[in-house]
C-alpha cells in the first residue's frame, strides 16, 4: 500500500507508550502520564473577591444593565450606612454610599436602573433606585418592603416582610415612582416573575402567586415552619425556592404542587438560589454553594474560608460571562464560580516553522484566573513519547521551570530545573532551555522560552502542550504546532512539509492540503507518498490515511480498519475526473486533488473534507520512499490541524 512500515498500527509507536512506568505523582502530577487523556474531572473554580472597605457586609446580587453585577452591602455592627456595589467581569470594584441604614433585594429595572429595598434614616423601609452613574432616589409608602423583582408588565413588584404582621403589601412601582398596593402577605423575602405571567413569591409557610390584575393564590408548603427564602423560576417550567429552617430546597409548578428535597448538609441555611447556565438550580448555604438538578439531585461545594472563619454566603446570580457570582455576607467579599472547570492550551507561537534555535511563546488559561493554573508542560518530539524529547514542566506557585531528563521519567531526576529571573541553561541530550519570561494576565498565563535544539535531535517534530489545574482538571495533551530541526546530514528523499502546517476549519468544509518531498535522484526515484491524519499518535485505525503511488499516479485511501495492506475504502486516478472516495473519517474530491513534478520535488495537492465525528485536534503525518524502497522518511511529523 506504501505505508513505510507495512504494518496495521503504522510504526508501532503508540504500542511503546505501553512500556512506560511513569510516576502518577510528584512535581508534575497526573498530567504527565503520557498516555491519550480525554478530559478531566468537571469541576467548580472559585475565586474569591474581597470589598475594599471592612464594615460591610453584601447581601442580594443581580446583573446590571451595564453588564457588570450590582449588589447590596449592609452595614456589619458598626451603626454606619449601606452601600451600593459594583463589580465587573474583569473584577474591579467600585461602590456607592447610601443615606440609608441598610440595603436589600436588587434588581435591574425596566428603565435601566438599579431598583433596591432599603431603610432610611428614620429607620422606614423604601424603595431606592440608583442609575449606573451612581445617582439614587427613594420611593416611601406605608409598609415594609422586603424584595423587589421586575414584572411581566414592565413594573417593579415588591413584597414585604413584619414578624407578626399578616398584612405586609404586595405591590407594584412604576418606573416614575407610582406604587400600587395588589395584596398583603406574610413575612415575605423573595419573589420573581414566573412562567405564567404571574409573581411568585414566599412566606413564611407558603407560596404565593398574584397576577398583574392582583388576584391572590396561596400554596402551602408540606414542611411546617420552612421559613421560605429566595425564589427562582426554573428551567423545567417550575419555580423553584429555598426552605433556610426546613433544610430544604422547594419545587412548586405553576398549578400549585409543591415537591421538596432535602440538603446533605444539616442546618445549611439556604439562602439565595438563581437558575444557572448549566440548566440546574444553584443556591448559597453557609460556606457551600449548592447545585440542585430538575431530577431534585443535590451537590454542594465548599467555598474556601479561613480556620475557625465563616463566608456566610447570601445572594446568587448567573453572570454574563456564563459563571456564577455569590456574596459571602461574612467573609465581606463576592465570588465567582465558574462550571465544569477545564484548563486549556491556548497557543504556542510559532506554530511551525525551522531552525536549530526559537522563541516559543506558549499560552496556557484557566476560566477563574491564570492562578488556577497547578502545571504546564510543553513536549517536543518525534511523537508523544517522553523518552528522548525536550519535555518541559512550568509550575506557577514556585514560578520553576524543569526539563525531564533522557529517561522520560515524569518523577525525576530531572536534567535541571531553573527558576524565574535566573538568567541560567538547563538542557538534556535534545535540548538547551532558557526561561525568558512567565506572566500571567486575567484567565492566561504566557510562557517564553528560549530554545536550542542539540545536533542530534534533528527531523521534524511535534510541540505537544498540556495543562492541569490545582485540582483534578486537565486539558490533556494537545498537538499545539510542528518545527522541523535541521538535521546533519539530509536523506536521500525527504519530506519537506505540509501547507497549512497549522490551522482549523469545520467539518463538512472541503481543505486543500499540499504534501511536498524531494529526492536528490530525481523525479523519477519517487514510489510511494503517505499522508495520515489522526491523533497524538501514528495509528492508521479511524484515520484520514492516505497513499501515493507515482508508478500509476493513483491516490488510495486506507478503510476505517487502518490496515496499510487493504481493503482500502477508495481510489482514483490523478489529475483524472474519478469520484470522491471516502471512510469514516473524510472524504477526498477528484475536483483540487493533484499532482505536480519540479526539479527533485512532487508536490501532492489533497481537497479533504472531514466529518463531523472526526472533530477534535489532530495532527498531519507524512512520509515517502523511493521507488525501490530502499530510502524511506519513516513517519514525520508536519503539520496540526483542530476539525471543528
Amino acid at each position: 500500500m506504501g505505508n513505510p512500515q507495512q504494518q496495521r498500527y503504522v510504526n508501532g509507536q503508540a504500542a511503546g507508550l505501553s512500556r512506560l512506568a511513569f510516576r502518577p505523582t510528584g512535581v508534575f502530577g497526573t498530567l504527565l502520564l503520557l498516555f491519550p487523556f480525554v478530559g478531566g474531572a468537571q469541576t467548580v473554580g472559585v475565586t474569591m473577591y474581597p470589598l475594599p472597605a471592612s464594615g460591610t457586609g453584601p447581601g442580594s446580587i443581580t446583573v446590571g444593565p451595564d453588564g457588570a453585577l450590582w449588589f447590596t452591602e449592609v452595614p456589619v455592627n458598626t451603626g454606619g450606612n449601606a452601600k451600593i456595589g459594583r463589580i465587573t467581569t474583569g473584577e474591579a470594584v467600585s461602590e456607592y454610599p447610601l443615606v440609608a441604614r441598610s440595603a436589600q433585594s436588587i434588581v435591574t429595572g425596566p428603565d435601566g436602573a438599579l431598583w433596591f429595598v432599603e431603610q432610611n434614616a428614620a429607620y422606614n423601609l423604601v424603595i431606592g433606585r440608583m442609575t449606573t452613574a451612581g445617582a439614587t432616589s427613594d420611593y416611601t409608602y406605608s409598609g415594609s418592603p422586603s424584595a423587589i423583582t421586575t414584572g411581566p408588565d414592565g413594573a417593579l413588584w415588591f413584597v414585604g416582610l413584619n414578624i407578626g404582621d399578616e398584612q405586609n403589601p404586595v405591590g407594584r412601582i412604576t418606573a416614575d415612582g407610582a406604587i400600587t398596593i395588589l395584596s398583603y402577605a406574610q413575612n415575605s423575602t423573595g419573589i420573581v416573575a414566573g412562567p405564567d405571567g404571574a409573581l411568585w413569591f414566599t412566606e413564611y409557610n407558603k407560596i404565593g402567586r398574584l397576577t398583574t390584575a392582583g388576584v391572590l393564590t396561596e400554596y402551602p408548603v408540606p414542611t411546617n415552619r420552612a421559613y421560605n427564602g429566595g425564589i427562582a423560576a426554573g428551567p423545567d417550567g417550575a419555580l423553584w425556592f429555598t426552605e433556610s429552617q426546613a433544610n430544604q430546597i422547594g419545587r412548586i409548578t405553576t398549578s400549585g404542587v409543591v415537591t421538596e428535597y432535602p440538603i446533605p448538609t444539616a442546618a445549611s441555611g439556604p439562602g439565595g438560589i438563581t437558575t444557572g447556565p448549566d440548566g440546574a438550580l444553584w443556591f448559597t448555604e453557609g460556606n457551600q454553594i449548592g447545585r440542585v438538578t430538575t431530577a431534585g439531585v443535590i451537590t454542594e461545594y465548599p467555598i474556601p474560608v479561613s480556620a475557625g472563619g465563616s463566608q456566610g454566603l447570601a445572594g446568587i446570580a448567573t453572570g454574563p460571562d456564563g459563571a456564577l457570582w455569590f456574596t459571602a455576607y461574612s467573609g465581606n467579599s463576592i465570588g465567582r464560580a465558574v462550571l465544569n472547570v477545564e484548563p486549556a492550551v491556548v497557543a504556542g507561537t510559532p506554530s511551525s516553522g525551522s531552525g536549530v534555535t526559537q522563541t516559543f511563546t506558549l499560552q496556557f488559561s484557566h476560566p477563574s484566573g491564570y492562578q488556577n493554573l497547578g502545571v504546564v508542560n510543553a513536549l517536543i518530539g518525534s511523537s508523544l513519547d517522553a523518552r528522548n524529547a525536550c519535555y518541559l514542566a512550568y509550575v506557577p506557585s514556585s514560578s520553576t521551570l524543569y526539563l525531564v531528563d533522557d529517561a522520560g521519567d515524569a518523577g525525576g531526576p530531572f536534567a535541571g530545573q531553573v527558576a524565574l529571573g535566573n538568567a541560567g541553561t538547563i538542557r538534556n541530550s535534545q535540548c538547551a532551555v532558557n526561561l525568558a519570561s512567565a506572566a500571567g494576565n486575567g484567565t492566561t498565563l504566557t510562557l517564553v522560552l528560549n530554545i536550542a535544539f542539540q545536533p542530534g535531535f534533528g527531523g521534524n517534530k511535534i510541540a505537544f502542550l498540556a495543562a492541569r489545574d490545582l485540582g483534578a482538571g486537565s486539558s490533556g495533551w494537545q498537538p499545539a504546532g510542528v518545527w522541523q530541526v535541521p538535521s546533519a546530514a539530509p536523506a536521500a528523499i525527504t519530506v519537506t512539509g505540509v501547507t497549512p502546517a497549522q490551522g482549523s476549519g469545520p467539518a463538512g468544509t472541503g481543505q486543500q492540503f499540499q504534501l511536498t518531498l524531494t529526492d536528490t535522484k530525481g523525479t523519477s526515484d519517487f514510489g510511494i507518498a503517505n499522508l495520515l491524519i489522526n491523533g497524538n499518535f501514528v495509528d492508521g485505525r479511524k484515520a484520514c490515511y492516505l497513499a501515493y503511488v507515482a508508478a500509476n499516479n493513483t491516490l488510495s485511501l486506507v478503510d476505517d480498519a487502518g490496515d496499510a495492506g487493504g481493503p482500502y475504502a477508495g481510489s482514483m486516478v490523478l489529475n483524472g475526473q474519478s469520484g470522491p472516495i471516502e471512510n469514516g473519517q473524510c472524504q477526498v474530491t477528484a475536483v483540487g486533488t493533484s499532482v505536480t513534478y519540479s526539479a527533485n520535488t512532487i508536490a501532492l495537492t489533497l481537497n479533504i473534507t472531514f466529518k463531523a465525528g472526526f472533530a477534535g485536534n489532530r495532527v498531519v503525518y507524512a512520509a515517502g520512499r523511493d521507488i525501490a524502497g530502499g530510502n524511506n522518511t519513516g513517519w514525520q511529523p508536519v503539520g496540526t490541524w483542530t476539525v471543528q
